[in-house]
């Protein structure tokens, strides 16, 4: 039953790419990643789309080789891939923001020590200033420009 609620959203996400129904590119897309962060790699799918190709130009390196994050459930905006392969010392993380918040900030619980770096995923890779609560809790304010599909965060942490 486990392996059937994992590989759902892939499926559902393919067969619609296969029998050519007309679901938004942002759906799939989303689909797409939370299968891959659910241990899939259907990334092959994404050239189908027009828009999808283009996102896979732009922002292919933050879901090929990677697998997911293992913060348990995804967040209610996205969800979190990890970089497979890395530096012995380094966790590359990317944080999918397919829902952003109205506050315009993403939260997460990972110890503040651990973050080396914080940046958009853009061709600009800008730097990210981050806030951390007294709970621990790390607020992320999104870029001012986004991606219409899927704004990508990407976070480097030490293991």
């Amino acid at each position: 039953m486990r392996l059937a609620m994992l590989l759902l959203p892939s499926v559902i996400a393919l067969s619609a790419l296969m029998a050519g129904e007309t679901t938004a590119p942002g759906v799939v897309l989303e689909r797409l990643v939370q299968a891959i962060s659910a241990g899939q790699q259907p990334t092959r799918a994404l050239n189908g789309i027009p828009e999808l190709a283009e996102w896979a130009k732009n922002y292919g390196a933050t879901v090929d080789g990677t697998g997911a994050a293992g913060f348990g459930r995804p967040p209610a905006w996205g969800y979190i891939t990890e970089q497979l392969k890395t530096e012995p010392d380094i966790r590359h993380l990317y944080l999918h923001v397919f829902h952003p918040p109205e506050t315009g900030v993403i939260e997460l619980r990972i110890p503040a020590t651990a973050i080396k770096a914080c940046r958009a995923f853009t061709e600009a890779c800008v730097p990210i200033d981050f806030s951390v609560d007294r709970d621990g809790i790390i607020s992320i304010p999104l870029p001012k420009t986004r991606d219409a599909l899927d704004t990508v965060i990407e976070l480097d942490l030490t293991k």
